[in-house]
């Protein structure tokens, strides 16, 4: 009986020093598609332009680490980009001249820079996954906008809304991946 209970200790003990192990230094593991963890190659894969995706997001080492919001997050920084670039463009046509094709493609964009992409950036940090692609799909409407505007003439930011355009498709088709997990 002495030796039963002595086994008991034992065991108690064990259990007790098991369970009081710090958790913190223990890392999960994470199964691959857990909240998206997915390459570029699989993402780009899903698009419309696989060259086009891998080369935006090629960009930074760690993207595979951060997985799908990571990839997202960097869309959103190249949209940005280009959509400042197109901006940048159109401000200048517009100096010296009144062009309403332009000034109207110029709000447009400008509300792409300052509200469309912060708000889908915001959305998506806060893991607000439908607003973040309501923000993007709005920023597309705007862009769509803004080419429409020039009434058939050739529009002069033709190369930086193609690219635009891409980029866009590809953070829609991201963040609707995300919307899956």
């Amino acid at each position: 009986m002495a030796i039963l209970k002595c086994l008991y200790l034992i065991c108690s003990i064990i259990v007790l020093a098991a369970i009081s192990i710090p958790v913190g230094h223990s890392r999960p593991l994470k199964p691959k598609n857990v909240e998206g963890i997915i390459d570029i190659e699989e993402t780009c894969n899903q698009t419309i332009d696989n060259g086009y995706c891998i080369q935006l997001l090629q960009g930074d080492s760690l993207i595979n680490h951060w997985g799908l919001r990571g990839q997202a997050f960097r869309l959103l920084e190249e949209i940005t980009r280009k959509a400042f670039d197109a901006l940048r463009k159109v401000n200048q046509l517009l100096v010296g001249k009144i062009d309403e094709a332009l000034t109207s493609c110029s709000e447009d964009l400008d509300a792409i820079v300052v509200v469309d992409i912060p708000k889908a950036t915001q959305a998506l940090k806060s893991r607000d996954l439908k607003s973040a692609l309501e923000a993007v799909l709005d920023v597309s409407l705007k862009l769509d906008k803004c080419e429409i505007g020039f009434y058939g003439r050739h529009s002069p930011i033709i190369k930086e809304s193609s690219l635009l355009k891409i980029a866009i498709k590809v953070a829609i088709k991201v963040i609707k991946l995300l919307l899956k997990f």
